[in-house]
């Protein structure tokens, strides 16, 4: 099991906070749930600290492959977009896979029946304020924006529908929206 962690410092008086102590982002637990242990290694840390890594908004598993997991996650700032990172032996290690300027992740997929088909989605950093939704073929490697025609400013959930390879719902601030063919890859039906 796998859990991602928010650690959000605040400033209680006058001058700069000190640095986090807290054990942050990626805990891995091997015994069901009842004791969890950090899995940081590779993620960076907070300035100045050396067990609060960034936070970890969204995870993915490998539905076929034991150990490979993927985490989306970003510094406390409001400002910058979201890193992904992927770990190939259960979150031992971690490596940056790619890097979303202009998204905050919130959300991850996987599709079953095509588990190189990750979908991230979750609101834009940019001053424009749309929601993103992105999409890889090729396990994380390379990712192509598709949120075209999504009226939306934030993702909050994405699903995929059973059968039906490339049909996306995205559960968002203003109803739930359809992705029939990411061929086409704009989101035009609406709630149905």
């Amino acid at each position: 099991m796998y859990a991602g962690t928010y650690d959000r410092q605040t400033q209680l008086g006058d001058g700069e906070p000190g640095p986090r102590t807290l054990a942050n982002g990626v805990f891995r637990s091997t015994d069901g749930g009842l004791n969890w242990q950090p899995a940081n290694t590779g993620l960076p840390r907070y300035p100045g600290s050396t067990d609060s890594a960034l936070n970890i908004f969204a995870l993915a598993l490998h539905p076929r492959v034991s150990g490979v997991v993927w985490a989306a996650g970003g510094f406390d700032d409001g400002a910058t977009g979201s890193h992904l990172f992927r770990s190939d032996d259960g979150g031992d290690h971690w490596q940056e896979q790619a890097a979303f300027a202009d998204c905050d992740v919130r959300k991850m997929l996987i599709e079953e029946a095509t588990p190189d088909v990750l979908y991230a989605s979750g609101r834009s950093v940019a001053s424009h304020g749309t929601g993103c939704v992105l999409r890889t073929q090729d396990a994380g490697a390379h990712w192509t924006r598709i949120d075209a025609g999504l009226p939306a400013t934030s993702i909050s959930g994405l699903a995929s529908v059973p059968g039906e390879q490339g049909h996306v719902i995205a559960a968002t601030n203003t109803g739930v929206w359809h992705l029939h063919d990411v061929t086409d890859a704009v989101f035009k039906d609406g709630f149905d």
